[in-house]
C-alpha cells in the first residue's frame, strides 16, 4: 500500500528468499495513490484511491520493470479495485475494472480499450457508507465490504449482468468490528476486519454464508475502530494465509482445518410444515447439502423431538443422494413440538439446524384441522395503533411501508409475492445510512387491532425482525406484549436484545398459546414496544404476517377405545403392548408406536404418559 504517495515504486523480488530486495525505479505520477492492482492475464497495472482529480492511471507492464502510462479512468474516484479479463460469455475479450467508489458504491468500469474507458453500470446497497473495496472468483458474485457502516458487514451482488447488477443481500460474522480488505479463493471468503481481526466464510452459496474460523489479531475488542486486521493474502500455493495486522505487524496461519471443514446446510424441498397430524405420520423431507469440501456423514443426521418430555432423538431415513426423511409421532392434539435436526461433517464437526440448538428450535403443532380467527399481511390498514401518549423517541415510530433497506432494517416485506408493505421502526431515503431513521431517544409504540381469541387453546403467530447495531445499552430492547381486556392490563410475551441471534436483523417468526400469558377473550390486543435508551445505538424493528387460529382436534393419540379420553381402559391396553413379546407391535399396538420404530417400548412410555396425564 502506497497511501498519499505521489508515485509508484518498482521492486525487484527475484532474490527475496536470500534477504536480496533493491528498488529498480520510481515512477511520478500526478496523483496520490492508495494503492495498485495489477491484471497479470493482460499485462496492466491500475492505481487506485488516486486524488485529486479522481483519476486511475494504466500502465503497460510489457516490461515491468518500466511500466508505461496507456491510459486512464476519469469518471468518478475508485478507492480499491479489482480488474480482470473475461475469456467466455457475453463479455469475452472485455477487460473489466470493478471500483469500490465511496458513498456511491460499486461502479463495473470497461478498461479493455485504454483510451475509451467507460462506465458500464453504478450500483449503490443499502445503508452504503463507505464502499471500500470489492472481489469476486467466479465472475458471478462480487463480495463487498463497506468500511463505515458500523459493523461487520459483507454485502453481495450477482453480476452476471454487468449492465444490472442486483444486490442480493449481506451476512455478518455478527461483531461490530469495522470492515477492510476481502479476498475469497475456492469459495471461501478472507476478510480482514480490523478489531475482529480475520474472519472466514464459506460462500459457496453467498446468500447462506457461514463462518468456517477466524484469527484474532487484535483481541482488545470486537469494536469498529482502524486497529488490527488490515489484509489477507490467501492465495499461496501451499495454502498458508497471512495477515498484516497495524499494531502487531505480519501473522503466517494455518487454516486447513477450518477450510477443510466446510459447512453442510439443512433445506426443505417440500417446506416445514404448519401443522402436523395427532396420530403421526407426517412426513418431512431434508436435503444435506455440503460446501467448500465439506460432506455430511452417513449415520449421523439425527431428528430430535420434544413431546414435553425432553428431546427423544432418532436418526433421519436415508432416502437418496443428499435426501432424508423423518416422521413426526403421535402427539396430544393442540399441543406445539419443539424440533431440530443434527449431522457432522466429514471432519466431525456438528451442526444443528437451527444453528444454535436446542436453544433455539423449530415448533409445529399438533393439530388436525384449525380455524383462522385473525390474519394480516399488512398490505392494508386494518385498524392498527401507531404510538403511544407515553412515547419518547425522537425518531423511528413506527410506519407502514414498502420498506427502503439498510444494513439494520430489512428491504423486504416477510410476506410471499405479491406483498410489499410491513410495519417497521422510521423510514428513511432510499440508500440512506442505517442511522437516519432508527429509534432514538427513548421508546415508540404499535398495537395491533381486537383479536378475537375466545377459545381455550388459541394462539398467535407473527414474523419480526430486530436489530441492535451496537448492543450498547441494557435499556435498548424490543418488547413484544399481549393484552386479554383491550389494552388495560399487559403481560409480556418476548424481551429482545440487547445482544443475542435475535438481535441482528433477519425475519424471524414466533408462534404461542395464548393461554400460557393471559386468559383467552374477544379483547386480545399485541404491542411491539422498540427502544433506543441512553448511550446511542442503531435500534431497528419491523412485524409482518400476523395471524390468530382455534386448533380443532378430532382423534386422540393413545385413545386405543374411542371415546376421547386417554384414561385406564387405554392404560390396560398399552400396558399389554409393552410388555408383549418383542414389545408387543401387535394387532391395535401400533397406536402407540410413538416414535415410529415398529416396537413399543420405553420411549413410547414417556409419550403415553404424557398423554394419560396430561401432560
Amino acid at each position: 500500500d502506497v497511501c498519499n504517495a505521489v508515485g509508484i515504486q518498482v521492486v525487484d523480488l527475484s532474490d527475496v528468499d536470500n534477504g536480496n530486495v533493491s528498488l529498480i525505479r520510481t515512477i511520478s505520477t500526478p496523483v496520490r495513490n492508495h494503492n495498485v492492482a495489477v491484471n497479470v492475464d493482460s499485462g496492466y497495472l491500475y492505481t487506485a484511491g488516486s486524488s485529486p482529480g479522481a483519476t486511475t492511471v494504466i500502465y503497460d507492464l510489457a516490461d515491468p520493470t518500466d511500466p508505461v502510462p496507456a491510459g486512464t479512468w476519469t469518471g468518478s474516484y475508485e478507492h480499491d479495485v479489482q480488474v480482470v479479463s473475461y475469456t467466455n460469455g457475453p463479455y469475452a475479450g472485455r477487460e473489466i475494472m470493478f471500483g469500490g467508489s465511496e458513498g456511491s458504491g460499486v461502479d463495473i468500469i470497461d478498461v479493455t480499450d485504454k483510451n475509451n474507458t467507460f462506465l458500464i453500470s453504478g450500483t449503490s446497497y443499502p445503508g452504503v457508507q463507505y464502499c471500500h473495496q470489492v472481489w469476486t472468483e467466479d465472475l458471478k458474485y462480487l463480495f463487498v465490504d463497506d468500511e463505515l457502516d458500523n459493523i461487520s458487514r459483507t454485502s453481495v451482488f450477482d453480476i452476471t449482468s454487468l449492465e444490472n447488477p442486483v444486490y442480493l443481500g449481506d451476512f455478518t460474522s455478527g461483531t461490530g468490528a469495522t470492515d477492510h480488505n476481502l479476498y475469497v479463493h475456492n469459495d471461501v471468503v478472507f476478510e480482514a476486519n480490523y478489531h475482529s481481526g480475520m474472519r472466514m466464510f464459506c460462500a459457496a452459496n453467498p446468500m447462506d454464508a457461514a463462518q468456517v474460523g477466524w484469527f484474532d489479531s487484535y483481541p482488545e475488542n470486537d469494536s469498529g475502530g482502524f486497529n488490527g486486521a488490515w489484509s489477507t493474502y490467501p492465495y499461496f500455493p501451499s495454502g498458508t494465509v497471512i495477515v498484516s495486522d497495524i499494531n502487531r505487524g505480519l501473522f503466517v496461519l494455518d487454516v486447513s482445518d477450518a477450510t477443510s471443514n466446510g459447512v453442510i446446510g439443512f433445506s426443505y424441498p417440500g417446506g416445514r410444515p404448519a401443522a402436523v397430524d395427532p396420530q403421526g405420520g407426517t412426513e418431512l423431507i431434508v436435503d444435506i447439502a455440503g460446501f467448500c469440501g465439506a460432506t455430511a456423514q452417513p449415520g449421523t443426521i439425527m431428528f430430535h423431538y420434544d413431546l414435553g418430555e425432553g428431546f427423544v432423538t432418532v436418526p433421519a431415513d436415508h432416502i437418496s443422494g443428499n435426501s432424508y426423511r423423518v416422521v413426526f409421532p403421535p402427539a396430544v392434539c393442540g399441543e406445539s413440538i419443539a424440533y431440530y435436526f443434527s449431522a457432522e461433517t466429514s471432519a466431525g464437526v456438528p451442526v444443528t439446524d437451527p444453528i444454535d440448538a436446542p436453544a433455539s428450535t423449530y415448533e409445529v403443532l399438533s393439530v388436525a384441522d384449525f380455524t383462522t380467527e385473525f390474519e394480516d399481511d399488512l398490505e392494508a390498514d386494518t385498524g392498527w395503533v401507531i404510538g403511544d401518549p407515553n412515547d419518547t423517541a425522537s425518531t423511528g415510530e413506527w410506519v407502514r411501508v414498502d420498506p427502503n433497506g439498510t444494513a439494520a432494517q430489512p428491504e423486504n416485506d416477510h410476506s410471499p409475492d405479491p406483498g410489499t408493505h410491513c410495519f417497521v421502526t422510521g423510514q428513511g431515503p432510499v440508500g440512506g445510512g442505517q442511522g437516519v431513521a432508527d429509534v432514538d431517544g427513548g421508546f415508540t409504540t404499535l398495537t395491533t387491532p381486537l383479536i378475537d381469541l375466545d377459545a381455550p387453546d388459541a394462539r398467535i403467530a407473527y414474523w419480526r425482525w430486530y436489530s441492535n447495531a451496537e448492543n450498547g445499552n441494557d435499556d435498548d430492547v424490543f418488547l413484544i406484549d399481549i393484552s386479554k381486556d383491550g389494552g388495560v392490563n399487559w403481560t409480556n410475551v418476548e424481551t429482545l436484545g440487547p445482544t443475542g441471534p435475535d438481535s441482528v436483523g433477519g425475519w424471524i417468526r414466533h408462534e404461542f398459546a395464548v393461554a400460557d400469558f393471559v386468559t383467552p377473550s374477544d379483547q386480545i390486543r399485541l404491542r411491539f414496544i422498540a427502544a433506543d435508551e441512553g448511550l446511542a445505538s442503531i435500534v431497528e424493528a419491523a412485524v409482518d404476517d400476523i395471524l390468530g387460529v382455534i386448533p380443532a382436534c378430532a382423534d386422540v393419540p393413545g385413545d386405543s377405545d374411542g371415546d376421547g379420553d386417554v384414561d385406564l381402559l387405554d392404560y390396560s391396553v398399552f400396558f399389554q403392548c409393552v410388555s408383549g413379546p418383542g414389545g408387543g407391535i401387535g394387532v391395535g399396538c401400533d397406536l402407540f408406536d410413538f416414535d415410529i420404530d415398529l416396537d413399543v417400548d420405553k420411549i413410547d412410555f414417556a409419550a403415553f404418559q404424557a398423554l394419560f396425564t396430561g401432560g
